[in-house]
């Protein structure tokens, strides 16, 4: 597609040495219930978001979607459960999910205090050594890949405010972080130049945007992040689709699927229901009715404010 966007070179930071001694981490949205914490600038390139959730003013559910992320849940209290293929499952405390190609149905009970740690693909790598490939309905308990006092040490933060949480996560990240074991330069490259264009890319663009083959780059993909390079690039269009369709009051299906790059009308209702679990017209009336959704949370919280 000639509307590709093609990064600057010095897009990437250095992963040579992570300096803790930048700018913290900020609130960027706080209500009842939800903390949006962005990460700070030297994390940036790892940790998309930190989301931290609270009390009892939380919705009953909430659907979340396939965003390309490995997520880690530390959660201080009671914990959520999730439905996945209409199965009620345990989310444990301190446990790490991802990254996941299926939506979820959370459902939220009692008071908890939980952290949510979203890092980009292949994010993590450098601070856990290694990469999952996808835990749809196991998630990995953190003590399988943490030592005992990091575990403790997470466990110690449970009185801390949102954002001292997350000063004290960042801190624990830099003196875990391995060099060695981050994520190649060139495939977290090709990894935002999807996410930028939305995934409205070919693969044989990619590569050569890249400079590699396509071999080498469907390779590299798969080994780096667990994904192959099809279903990343299908995600990030979904992802798209759903943000827009989520602005849209009446919607044009056909034209929707023109606009992200859907062969046709059919082929976006297709894609949207097997990533969202649910059909367009579905997401459209739920939306209706519960007023929040995945990427909705700022609007939930805002309900009620003069």
């Amino acid at each position: 597609m000639s509307h590709l966007q093609i990064l600057e070179p010095n897009y990437l930071l250095s992963t040579s040495v992570l300096d803790f001694n930048q700018n913290q981490p900020q609130i960027i949205f706080k209500k009842e219930g939800i903390t949006y914490i962005r990460p700070s600038p030297q994390f940036s390139p790892y940790i998309d978001l930190y989301t931290h959730f609270t009390g009892k003013y939380l919705p009953k559910s909430l659907r979340a979607y396939p965003q390309n992320f490995t997520e880690i849940w530390i959660h201080f209290g009671d914990i959520p459960c999730f439905l996945l293929s209409e199965q009620l499952n345990q989310l444990p405390a301190m446990s790490l999910i991802g990254p996941n190609s299926t939506p979820k149905e959370y459902i939220f009970e009692g008071n908890f205090n939980s952290l949510h740690i979203a890092f980009r693909l292949g994010g993590e790598k450098p601070f856990i050594g290694y990469s999952p490939i996808d835990f749809p309905t196991t998630p990995i308990m953190l003590s399988d890949v943490f030592p005992c006092w990091k575990v403790q040490y997470l466990w110690d933060m449970t009185r801390l405010a949102p954002l001292q949480q997350v000063i004290a996560i960042e801190q624990l990240l830099a003196f875990s972080f391995q060099p060695d074991f981050s994520i190649d330069d060139r495939t977290q490259y090709g990894i935002e130049i999807v996410r930028r264009n939305w995934g409205q890319v070919e693969v044989t663009q990619l590569a050569e945007g890249l400079n590699i083959s396509e071999r080498q780059l469907l390779r590299s993909f798969k080994l780096e992040t667990g994904l192959t390079t099809n279903k990343i690039i299908r995600l990030n269009r979904f992802k798209g689709a759903l943000l827009h369709l989520n602005q849209l009051y009446k919607p044009n299906f056909a034209q929707l699927a023109l606009e992200h790059g859907y062969s046709d009308q059919p082929h976006f209702i297709r894609e949207f229901s097997k990533f969202a679990g649910i059909s367009p017209t579905a997401f459209l009336k739920r939306r209706e009715t519960l007023g929040f959704l995945q990427d909705e949370w700022v609007k939930y919280a805002k309900r009620g404010q003069t």
